[in-house]
Parts: C-alpha cells; sequence; structure tokens
C-alpha cells in the first residue's frame, strides 16, 4: 500500500513538472489581433523615404461563392516619412493600432523619383535584410500616385488580391505586353554588371472601364523603366511596341496586318516565340544578330490575301516593331532587349573590353546588325482561310 501511495505521488510529482516545463504560446497572437501588409509603396524626395502600406480586411480577402456581395472592399493604407526607409516604417508604426505583419506582402512599388535618385541598392538592402521579407513579391515602377495606386479596388467588388498589382500572370496571358517581374529575378539583374534590370510601369486606368455608367479606376501596365548604372529610365508604351516580340515568355499578341495603302486585312495573334540573338565580335565593334521564330493563329480576316502575302506583311511588322523599340533604348540610353547581356555571357572578355567592365554602354543605331523574322500561321479559327 506504501510503495503504490508512494508512486502516485511521485507520477503525480513528474506531470506537474512536465506542465512547467513544457514550451507553451505565452507570446503567440491571435490572427486578429495582427493587421497583415499586403503591398508596399516606396517613395524618396528631398532625402526623405515615404513608405506605404496596404492592408486589407479579412473579409475582402476570403472569396466565396456570391463574392463580395455587392459591397465595396475596404482597402487600409498607411504611410510614414523618415530620412531612411526603416525610419519611415517606424514613424507608421506609431499610428498604427495593432501589430503590423510583414510576410504576406505580395507586391512591392517604387516610384520614378526613387528610381530615378540612385538610391534603389539601399532601399532593397532594408528590405531583403528584414527577416520577414520575401523575395516571391511581384514589384513594379510607377508614375502615379502611390496613394492612388494603392487604394485602387478591382472589377466586380471582388478582392483587390485578383488586381494587376497582386497577381499580373491571368492578364499577362491573354496579351503579352510587359513580363511581370519577381523580387528575386528583378534584384539578381540589378546586382549584376550587365546594366539590364527592368520594371513594368503600373498606372491607374480611370477611362476604359465603367461600373452604372461611373468611371472605374482600375490598374494598368503602361510602359517601363529600364536601368543603366544604378538608375532608371522610363520608355512609354508606344515606343515599346516591339519589347514583347524579344522575350522568351511571350504567348500572345496582335498584329495589324495593313499594307502601305492603308488597306486592313485582318489581325494575327502571335505567341511562342524561339529566340537566338548572337553576338558578332570584330575587334572593338559588336553587332548583333536576331533569328526569331513564331506560331500565329489568324482569328480576325476582313480582306482575302495569299498566304505568302499575310507572312510577308506579318514579318515585316514585327521586324518594324524591334528597330522602333531598340531606337527608342539608344535614343533614352539603355539597353531594352538586354543585347549587352547576351554579349557578357557568350563572349565575357569581349564584352569587358568593349563596355569597359560595364561602365559605358557600347550599343549604338548600328549595333542591331539583323533581324530575321520567320511566321508560321498554323490556325485560322473555326473558318477557313478565303484566298
Amino acid at each position: 500500500m506504501k510503495l503504490a501511495r508512494l508512486r502516485r505521488i511521485v507520477h503525480a510529482f513528474l506531470a506537474a513538472m512536465l506542465i512547467f516545463m513544457t514550451t507553451g504560446c505565452w507570446s503567440a497572437t491571435e490572427i486578429q489581433s495582427n493587421s497583415y501588409a499586403k503591398a508596399l509603396g516606396l517613395d524618396y524626395s528631398n532625402g526623405i523615404y515615404t513608405v506605404y502600406v496596404q492592408m486589407l480586411e479579412f473579409s475582402t480577402v476570403a472569396k466565396g461563392e456570391g463574392g463580395a456581395g455587392g459591397k465595396v472592399p475596404n482597402i487600409w493604407l498607411g504611410h510614414g516619412s523618415g530620412k531612411t526607409l526603416d525610419m519611415a516604417i517606424n514613424e507608421l508604426y506609431r499610428t498604427a493600432q495593432m501589430h503590423i505583419t510583414w510576410g504576406h506582402i505580395t507586391s512591392i512599388v517604387f516610384s520614378e523619383r526613387l528610381l530615378e535618385s540612385g538610391n534603389l541598392h539601399k532601399v532593397l538592402d532594408m528590405v531583403s535584410r528584414y527577416p520577414e521579407s520575401r523575395y516571391t513579391t511581384w514589384v513594379y515602377g510607377t508614375r502615379d500616385s502611390i496613394e492612388e495606386l494603392l487604394s485602387t479596388n478591382t472589377i466586380f467588388n471582388e478582392s483587390p488580391l485578383s488586381s494587376i498589382l497582386h497577381d499580373p500572370l491571368p492578364s499577362y496571358k491573354d496579351e503579352s505586353l510587359y513580363p511581370p517581374v519577381l523580387a528575386l529575378r528583378f534584384i539578381a539583374e540589378l546586382n549584376g554588371k550587365q546594366n539590364r534590370a527592368y520594371l513594368p510601369n503600373v498606372v491607374i486606368n480611370r477611362k476604359d472601364w465603367t461600373v452604372n455608367e461611373r468611371e472605374q479606376s482600375l490598374h494598368r501596365i503602361d510602359g517601363a523603366f529600364f536601368e543603366r548604372e544604378g538608375k532608371f529610365k522610363y520608355i512609354s508604351h508606344k515606343k515599346l511596341v516591339g519589347f514583347p516580340f524579344l522575350q522568351q515568355k511571350m504567348r500572345r499578341m496582335q498584329v495589324l496586318l495593313e499594307d502601305d495603302k492603308g488597306v486592313v486585312y485582318g489581325s494575327v495573334s502571335i505567341g511562342y516565340p524561339n529566340l537566338r540573338i548572337t553576338p558578332v565580335v570584330n575587334g572593338t565593334d559588336v553587332t548583333f544578330k536576331v533569328k526569331a521564330r513564331y506560331k500565329a493563329a489568324l482569328y480576325e480576316y476582313i480582306e482575302p490575301m495569299s498566304y505568302e502575302d499575310m507572312v510577308r506583311l506579318c514579318e515585316k511588322e514585327i521586324q518594324q516593331y524591334i528597330k522602333t523599340t531598340y531606337e527608342a533604348g539608344i535614343q533614352t540610353g539603355v539597353d531594352v532587349f538586354g543585347l549587352e547581356d547576351k554579349l557578357y555571357r557568350k563572349n565575357p572578355k569581349a564584352w569587358k573590353k568593349v563596355s569597359h567592365d560595364g561602365t559605358i554602354m557600347f550599343l549604338d543605331e548600328h549595333s542591331l546588325a539583323k533581324i530575321d523574322v520567320d511566321i508560321s500561321i498554323a490556325y485560322n479559327g473555326k473558318y477557313k482561310r478565303r484566298v
């Protein structure tokens, strides 16, 4: 009896010790006690950094079969300023009513002033150094107001996470104008010597969509920023008509079939490129040859024309698009198509010599010597092509 009683006492003592020694969740907080940042906007002016933080309510993030039930989702936006980015964020903490969690950010937007200032490396060092930061966020530049940009909703009163700002891939598959950029790729290219970092320019479009005859503001990609020695320069959409055609991930771009007399025959959908860019080194003279093959589909056929004429007209248009964009890059002082990177990977010794180890741009209007375009129109839609 005494032995059994002693065993019970020992077991109770060990159980009590385990209760006190077991690690608990004393420092944990309930999810409703946190605020979750979803987008970050960064601006710089007159030596002062301004940080904008977009936060969403849980009711706007969750999706049901009935959508948001007609209710416009609430977007909370906070901002703070300081002489460094970290001080700006700490200024934001002074008015934040709840703990801010940074591990759920899906997009970062840099203002044009910040991109032109040459301070982007300092900003990225702080953002990447923070433990909760992720390299799988989408990054953009903008010429619009960041405050308005991060306060813009999307269509059908859906969650703002369905917008181009947070999910650009569906829109890019429909029209492959500007490839979306992940932070990990952007940082890698920015840290390289080849000056090939690129950012799509996200803006607010106020005229193309309406709801109940009222203007509806939505996000749109319009033009892009290109790096040169740590600073970025903007090129408009009009001058970047050929930019998509030398992007390996391009899936769908429309080309208008119009002759020199202004007769429109239709339009062709171009996609799935097979690209080969070859640098040709002749002493200190470097030129590039481009060979691009595309698959095409005919979805709009207004006036009959032969297959050969259709292919010839389409190839001529794409060649002109590429030339226009290349010349716009030369005039702006940036390498739009990343030709310098092609030489760097193919012949690093020649690249180091002609670029002075990446300190000068050796491209000129004659560097893109040859553009060979080959189109195969394999699909005519549901109808036969009339000849």
